[in-house]
């Protein structure tokens, strides 16, 4: 089959060389057109010998390898390491598909899909956590946004492309990957030892905090727009008075999911603009009125680990001034990928065009700057000791307090309120811990004040 193959590819490049050929010996039919043509015709002519050249090049090559290097290689197996090192050396995130890595991308948008569940980029030429996804394996073992992987296994990071590193740190379910990170915080080097996992595909987790709605959209899926409209529908029936919506290590994902959660907070305006190589090819969304649109005062929590169609969300409705945004300065990961098939199940993830914010601001390589800069401050064990005393001390909790005669309740009511009372705990204890969450709030309680001034 692969002597078919080289066959075919030698004559392929045969055929490529006789048409060049054929093509300087044929004098042109418009030699009484205009200079102009003439001018055009020979740009058309210099472009065409360069590929020729280039095709020649790389075929010369790969013959030269094919007859001469020192283990034979299949053919199929060179191909695909020189298309490989051709879309890595466009940028981080163009790259040439395996079957399996084709398989992987598929499964991380629409299915059930195992490892230890963190988004990684190459930054300045080192791998850096994007974000862990929330309750994964990684969030549960202690990664940042902002640690930086230095070694998989025992394997240097250095020697790895990055899809080579993620395929490295999945594996089947109940294995176990090594990693050897720098953490952000300190620069202090850290060993961690991840039991793999499934990787939780819920994209929205909503909790009611005081008379507001804490909103946590922590990735763009499939199913993420009707996530969205469901917990919005429990903070209109809960009577919110605002929403804190949580982009805070969300790496991303469908670009019609983020332009679906940015609509549902806009009557109208442009959302988002793409813009490639050429013009015509240029896209504007626009968002449009709809009678599930929220008309709720909005916070937007963002961090480092805030990219791609996360920074679409906060970009949009920043711009449009219908949200405050809070937190850190997000990853700037404004570039738009598209996944393409090759025919034998393989596939090209190319970058094709770049995403623009509604006043026309390029997120690539800037990301989004909140309105308020709120540095995560994380406590030491003692300061979480004193303010979760404080906070759970009430009236029940002193002695000799007064019993409340009228409080009696049906056992399934006492259940109802008990695991009630156990959530707010919960939520209590976040809060405690959470300083950019705390500040979420508080503004979010006196935007009704500030707008009013404002007026």
């Amino acid at each position: 089959m692969y002597k078919n193959k080289a066959y075919l590819v030698r004559v392929f490049f045969l055929v490529i060389t006789i048409i060049s050929l054929c093509m300087k010996s044929i004098p042109s039919l418009y030699a009484n057109e205009t200079n102009t043509t003439n001018s055009q015709e020979q740009g058309l002519q210099n472009d065409s010998d360069e590929k020729l050249e280039a095709l020649k090049r790389f075929s010369y090559v790969l013959d030269l390898v094919e007859r001469t290097y020192v283990k034979k290689e299949e053919r199929g197996t060179i191909i695909d390491g020189a298309l490989k090192g051709m879309l890595e050396n466009l940028d981080p995130h163009s790259a040439f598909l395996s079957k399996e890595e084709f398989k992987e991308i598929q499964e991380n948008i629409s299915g059930e899909f195992f490892g230890i569940g963190v988004e990684i980029s190459a930054k300045d030429g080192v791998l850096v956590v994007v974000s862990p996804i929330l309750d994964s394996p990684a969030d549960k073992a202690g990664l940042k946004a902002g640690d930086k992987i230095i070694a998989i296994d025992g394997v240097p990071v250095s020697t790895l492309s990055p899809l080579e590193a993620i395929r490295r740190i999945r594996g089947p379910k109940g294995t176990n990957v090594e990693l050897i990170v720098t953490k952000k915080l300190d620069d202090s080097r850290a060993v961690f030892n991840i039991k793999r996992g499934a990787i939780p595909l819920i994209s929205v987790y909503s909790h009611p905090i005081d008379k507001y709605q804490w909103i946590q959209l922590t990735r763009f899926s499939n199913k993420t727009t009707e996530e969205m409209h469901k917990a919005l529908d429990e903070a209109k029936k809960s009577g919110a008075k605002g929403i804190i919506l949580d982009l805070r290590n969300n790496p991303g994902g469908g670009l019609d999911q983020a332009i679906n959660v940015s609509d549902m907070f806009l009557q109208k305006g442009r959302i988002v603009s793409i813009k490639g190589r050429y013009p015509s090819n240029n896209i504007v969304y626009q968002a449009k009125a709809q009678s599930t649109d929220t008309t709720l005062p909005i916070v937007v929590l963002v961090n480092s680990g805030t990219a791609s169609a996360s920074e679409i969300v906060a970009g949009a409705l920043r711009d449009h001034k219908r949200a405050v945004i809070v937190g850190e300065k997000t990853f700037g990961k404004g570039s738009v990928q598209h996944v393409l098939p090759l025919g034998d199940g393989s596939g090209v993830k190319l970058t094709v065009a770049l995403y623009y914010t509604p006043n026309d601001i390029s997120i690539q390589a800037e990301g989004i700057t909140p309105d308020i800069y709120v540095p995560f401050i994380p406590l030491t064990k003692e300061q979480v000791q004193f303010l979760t005393s404080q906070n759970t001390r009430r009236e029940e909790n002193l002695a000799k307090h007064i019993e409340n005669s009228d409080a009696k309740q049906t056992k399934k009511k006492a259940t109802l309120q008990q695991e009630k009372n156990e959530k707010q705990e919960e939520i209590n204890a976040i809060l405690i811990q959470d300083n950019q969450l705390r500040t979420a709030l508080e503004i979010l309680k006196g935007l009704p004040r500030i707008t009013k001034v404002a007026q």
